[in-house]
């Protein structure tokens, strides 16, 4: 945000343009917050079927719609259980130092 000074000697505040995070997003179907509240359905359906889009608000992008499949490429699947049997929590692990912590608490 900048001051910017107009014509008749008044200062207004001007938004920087956000920087565009990739490039294909230049490519990709520009919808406004209007037309995505009245389409929303479809334009999902759209999306999934592989034509993704950005929804604007005020003409300034603000979300970038893509098919689940290709955001479920960079998620990698957590395994439950990966230690079991390699390490052993003691009995009184929620326990431990909680002297130390309780006179940390209390100034001593």
């Amino acid at each position: 945000v900048g001051a910017v000074e107009n014509s008749a000697g008044g200062r207004f505040f001007q938004r920087t343009p956000k920087r565009v995070s990739n490039v294909s997003e230049l490519a990709m179907r520009r919808v406004n917050m209007d037309e995505a509240k009245t389409h929303l359905s479809r334009l999902v359906e759209e999306a999934a079927a592989g034509s993704p889009f950005v929804i604007c608000k005020g003409g300034r992008p603000m979300v970038r719609v893509i098919p689940l499949d290709d955001c479920a490429q960079d998620v990698t699947k957590r395994r439950l259980g990966l230690l079991a049997g390699e390490c052993e929590v003691p009995d009184d692990f929620d326990r431990m130092g909680a002297d130390a912590i309780a006179d940390l608490f209390e100034g001593h």
